[in-house]
């Protein structure tokens, strides 16, 4: 690619697109075990939190959140 005169600036942008894999964006809603911290921290530092809810020993949180993630705490998903 070149700096000055732009060439190669397509094809570069080609092979970004294809080396980056499609993780689309979906709204969930998750019921976490307060005791376990983890999926909570992954959610914040990897999603979008909209809210979240103590109630009793659970931890409700509502997120738009990446596919790759949902399938990672797929076992607290609410549906």
């Amino acid at each position: 690619m070149s700096a000055r005169t732009g060439a190669g600036f397509e094809a570069l942008l080609q092979a970004i697109d294809t080396a980056l894999p499609l993780d689309p964006v979906t709204h969930a809603r998750f019921q976490i075990p307060a005791g376990e911290g983890a999926p909570v921290h992954l959610l914040h530092e990897r999603a979008k939190v909209l809210s979240s809810q103590y109630r009793d020993d659970i931890c409700e949180v509502e997120a738009e959140v990446p596919e790759s993630v949902k399938r990672r705490l797929s076992r607290y998903l609410v549906e």
